[in-house]
């Protein structure tokens, strides 16, 4: 009697036959006439021996399909790198394939990267380094190593810009150092943007500026201090600065604030970014001239460093950054971010910190108390004072009246 269903062997037939055109279907034409998963993969474990059909053969009857992962027994589960045990037959697993049936669960993806030598393993490592450890061509296209740069490989990919510089370093010139904004970035400094890993690396070299994709290079290195920043060369806090000042976009008021971080760090370094700013020469002079007499030790965050200009572009006397009050009797009060001693005048400038931790905000109201108590006006302002007109207008006549 005909049979509207193919005969078993012509369907086997089609599914491992190299030039069938359209594998998943014929999978799925065997799987609705009644075949199931463990006796179409069982059978074909002793006749198909690439890692490419077996795969795209589990991905139809398992998941295309819909048949849970119960529906396929645990000896029909393939194992990489050393066989596929399909239904009771093996078929050994074909060497550097890199095929994966994108579909497919995870615990039925093949895997075929070959392990790297222990020595390129967690950095960096050239191309070149990579053949004469007899690394191939297509392992070090895999897909699992990153690539920080051209000719560079990587076991992981950079998530700070420490980890891509680290991993840069190993490609950079004898004495090369960070500089400019990566220098600035690597100290720590507030800056206006974040650091994203499409920005080009800034390197300070000798003789001709370095060329290389992702790198934006300078000369100059003889004329700038280096030293070591947990273990990359780095441009010096003084020559930084002053390259900052050749950077794009960053204006006179970014300048002070990275200025007022160095100097409050090292109070020795306000002496000399002053000097330095004072005796330049060259791209971006004007702006550092500006912003050295600006700059001042001190200042406890960005905001505060914006805060104390607004108060100068007022025309108020300058206050003392983060002092500290005592009693009469010389006991310590407390330690404030603004303070015009001989009005007995205090600004306190609230952070987003200060309303959302508790503790924080109790502590601040505690220490109002205790102060105003003592006979000294305390302002608290927020950045809403320092953006908005009106209310920053405000704010200068109130402290106008209080400090002259």
């Amino acid at each position: 009697m005909a049979s509207g269903r193919p005969r078993r062997t012509d369907r086997l037939a089609r599914l491992t036959s190299p030039s069938s055109p359209d594998l998943a279907q014929t999978g799925l034409d065997c799987h609705s006439h009644g075949e199931s998963a463990n006796a179409i993969i069982g059978t074909l474990g002793g006749r198909v021996q690439t890692a490419s059909v077996l795969s795209r053969v589990g991905a139809v009857v398992g998941a295309e399909s819909g048949l849970p992962r119960s529906q396929l027994s645990a000896s029909s589960a393939p194992r990489w790198p050393e066989s596929w045990d399909l239904g009771g037959r093996v078929a050994p697993p074909v060497e550097n394939s890199k095929w994966v049936a994108p579909d497919l669960p995870r615990s039925y993806r093949v895997s075929s990267v070959d392990p790297l030598p222990p020595a390129l393993h967690g950095r960096a490592f050239t191309v070149a380094e990579a053949r004469e450890a007899a690394v191939t061509q297509s392992r070090l296209d895999a897909r699992d190593l990153a690539r920080p740069g051209w000719g560079l490989r990587s076991t992981r990919s950079a998530r700070t810009l420490d980890e891509h510089a680290r991993d840069l370093a190993a490609v950079l010139p004898q004495g090369a150092a960070f500089s400019h904004l990566t220098a600035a970035r690597l100290w720590r400094l507030p800056l206006p943007t974040r650091w994203a890993l499409t920005e080009p690396v800034d390197v300070l070299s000798r003789g001709t500026p370095l060329r290389r994709a992702g790198v934006r290079g300078h000369r100059g290195l003889d004329l700038r201090e280096v030293e070591v920043l947990r273990g990359l060369r780095v441009t010096c806090p003084v020559p930084t600065w002053t390259d900052l000042a050749t950077v794009a976009g960053l204006s006179v008021e970014d300048l002070v604030i990275a200025g007022d971080a160095f100097a409050t760090r090292d109070r020795g370094l306000l002496i000399r970014l002053a000097q330095a700013g004072g005796g330049s020469g060259g791209r971006g002079r004007r702006k550092l001239r500006a912003a050295a007499e600006l700059v001042r030790s001190g200042s406890g965050s960005p905001m505060e460093t914006r805060a104390r200009l607004a108060f100068g572009h007022a025309r108020l006397p300058e206050p003392e950054l983060n002092a500290t009050v005592y009693a009469e009797d010389g006991h310590f009060l407390a330690r404030v971010d603004f303070l015009w001693r001989e009005a007995r005048v205090i600004v306190e400038y609230e952070g987003d910190q200060h309303r959302t931790d508790r503790q924080q905000w109790q502590n601040d109201i505690q220490r109002l108390r205790l102060l105003e108590g003592l006979g000294w006006r305390v302002i608290r302002i927020t950045a809403a004072d320092l953006s908005d007109p009106h209310r920053g207008d405000e704010l200068m006549r109130i402290l106008h009246d209080l400090v002259g």
